[in-house]
């Protein structure tokens, strides 16, 4: 997501990582309760601190815009794919058609 990838087999090395998106996908239970998850925290705390990625990521030592890669950074539930597309989820939040 951070950077090129060319010795990938085709098609990876095309992603621009400027245009990659992060996306954590929970049931909504915990991204209404965030604190109970330690991803749930970290999320937080990346999207409000983009220099807290730069803490946590030091290998990455090229990067230069912490707040565009803290920008990517989204989070759905599996109840949001639910309601985008019914019977998508069933196995995940138990709901039937």
């Amino acid at each position: 997501m951070l950077e090129p990838k060319s010795a990938l087999t085709p098609p990876l090395p095309k992603i621009e990582p400027n245009r990659s998106l992060f996306v954590l996908l929970t049931p909504e239970m915990f991204k209404q309760n965030p604190e109970s998850r330690l991803y749930g925290f970290l999320m937080q705390q990346y999207r409000k601190d983009p220099e807290s990625l730069a803490r946590d990521l030091p290998h990455r030592k090229g990067i230069k815009k912490w707040d565009a890669v803290s920008r990517r950074l989204g989070w759905l539930t599996w109840e949001d794919c639910e309601r985008i597309l019914r019977g998508s989820c069933r196995c995940f939040i138990g709901t039937s058609t």
